[in-house]
């Protein structure tokens, strides 16, 4: 069932990020309900609000609308096309994924293409009076067309107020950090306080290679699934990347191996094959699904990207790193690292970033490109206070840790004046007093 779920998933991931499917659903429904209204001829011409005009004034209704709206559709994809460029040059080239999600786009693509099918299709429907054929005039389906009409007026509305929105860069910071934090809540379990990782299993010498079937992103592990069909086999199995690695075609997936020897040697090849493809899911994209380290990866990148020479913008990755702070205080309460479970006769062990991984991906990259700018110096600084004040365990405190005292080597080696490393340097002392269990220091500001 689990890997059911695990297809369902990606297959549902695919879906929402694709720009189709709700615009088609629309043409769907347009189709329908003309093909439906266009049923009822003259119905309802008594009601003051139904049409009651001739079959040229409802061809010329229903014509104007459906040009109408093409024409908007096209500015629509014009428009959209342009955003996920701006998102593309200005912001990351990962963000790409998050706009054509976006339900608000796709929403108005629907309603704009559903209402531009439903003119269309009516518009056969409408026929005057001749010696051979009896008029036909759907009153009530000519009414709809000109309220959904009115509706694609407010879509439009809507959807230039929502593209303006959806372009500011604290917005879309925003949006990917509730994404990621969403997708942490939803994957990993509460940490315990000592997180003291378990002993790690290793691989003998007779252990079967599984070769990846494609190239592609590790999106998907049915651990569980994958627990109990190693209990019944009676075999261990140990994945070598983790979640949101790419890996390419032919190159080792994972190590499979049993615990006594058996009468089918000549076919653990297969039978290993198997047992590993069954459970796992590669795709062409990379996705937030149990790989909370692309939304930190997300953020790195528009900081960095806000640093380089071109741009000069150190208070876009300030907002970037308080972002992060957000993601990292929830994963500093998170199960992380690698899952190893004991089964049966064998064992599942699925390599994962722990939480020293994922502090280093928030913070050394920026650091590298922005030690030279005291705001953004600061700003990890007070990260790492935030994190020393809400993260137990004794790994993770190590962690916390040795940024600091990167980032205190860092601002020696930038040179940076006493006026703008003073303030830093009490952030960072803050973090040295958090980490020993201090908690009554006033945080000066650094930034």
């Amino acid at each position: 069932m689990e890997t059911v779920n695990l297809r369902l998933s990606a297959l549902r991931e695919s879906l929402q990020s694709s720009l189709w499917v709700f615009p088609s659903i629309g043409v769907l429904v347009g189709i329908v309900a003309a093909w439906w209204l266009g049923q009822l001829d003259d119905a309802g011409t008594s009601l003051p609000f139904v049409f009651q005009g001739s079959a040229d004034s409802a061809r010329s209704i229903l014509s104007t609308i459906a040009g109408s709206t093409m024409t908007v559709t096209s500015l629509t994809f014009s428009l959209t096309v342009v955003a996920l460029q701006v998102a593309s040059g200005q912001f990351t080239p990962r963000l790409m994924r998050t706009f054509l999600s976006d339900r608000g786009n796709q929403a108005v693509l629907a309603v704009f293409l559903g209402t531009f099918a439903y003119a269309l299709v009516l518009l056969q429907g409408v026929q005057a009076a001749s010696d051979r054929i009896q008029r036909s005039v759907p009153a009530i389906g000519v009414t709809v067309a000109v309220a959904a009409a009115l509706v694609s007026v407010s879509a439009l509305v809507y959807f230039i107020h929502h593209l303006t929105v959806q372009l500011r860069v604290d917005k879309v910071m925003q949006h990917v950090a509730e994404d990621t934090i969403t997708v942490v809540e939803a994957t990993f379990q509460p940490a315990i306080v000592d997180d003291e990782p378990p002993e790690d299993v290793a691989i003998p010498d007779d252990a079967v290679r599984v070769a990846a079937p494609r190239s592609g992103y590790l999106t998907g592990i049915a651990v569980d699934q994958l627990v109990r069909a190693v209990t019944d086999a009676g075999a261990s199995v140990r994945l070598r990347p983790s979640p949101g690695q790419w890996v390419v075609q032919d190159t080792t997936l994972a190590w499979v191996w049993w615990s006594s020897d058996d009468d089918h040697v000549e076919d653990r090849h297969d039978r290993a094959r198997v047992l590993v493809r069954a459970h796992i899911h590669i795709a062409d994209s990379r996705t937030l699904e149990a790989d909370p380290s692309f939304g930190i990866r997300q953020l790195v990148d528009i900081a960095i990207r806000a640093l380089s020479p071109g741009i000069n913008d150190p208070t876009t990755a300030v907002e970037a790193i308080r972002q992060m702070s957000r993601i990292l205080v929830v994963l500093g309460h998170r199960d992380l690292g690698t899952i190893r479970r004991r089964a049966d006769g064998g064992s599942v062990v699925v390599p994962r970033p722990d939480f020293a991984a994922h502090l280093r991906l928030a913070c050394d990259q920026i650091l590298r490109y922005g030690r030279s700018e005291p705001a953004v110096v600061g700003a990890l600084a007070e990260l790492l206070w935030d994190l020393a004040e809400t993260c137990d365990g004794h790994h993770r405190r190590d962690a916390i840790r040795a940024e600091s005292r990167l980032l205190a080597a860092a601002m020696v080696d930038a040179d940076l004046p006493r006026s703008a490393t003073a303030p830093v340097g009490a952030v960072l002392e803050g973090v040295r007093r958090a980490l020993e269990g201090d908690m009554v220091a006033i945080r000066p500001q650094a930034s």
